[in-house]
């Protein structure tokens, strides 16, 4: 089974690019999120995928319905 390897440097892209994740740091309510959180959270999202969801994959592409 090949390794998955979540797309982080993509989705880092997509927040700072796209979403303007500046912009919204700034706005009321959002003032404690900033580059480390979201590095963190992408982290442990992309090591969850990797980890827990990528085997379940496997499981389903072999087995079947």
């Amino acid at each position: 089974m090949t390794p998955y390897n979540a797309p982080l440097e993509d989705m880092r892209f997509v927040l700072n690019h796209v979403v303007g994740l500046n912009e919204i740091t700034k706005l009321p309510g959002f003032e404690g999120i900033d580059k480390n959180l979201t590095d963190q959270i992408l982290e442990e999202a992309g090591k969850f995928s990797s980890n827990i969801l990528a085997p379940l994959n496997h499981i389903g592409d072999t087995k079947g319905a």
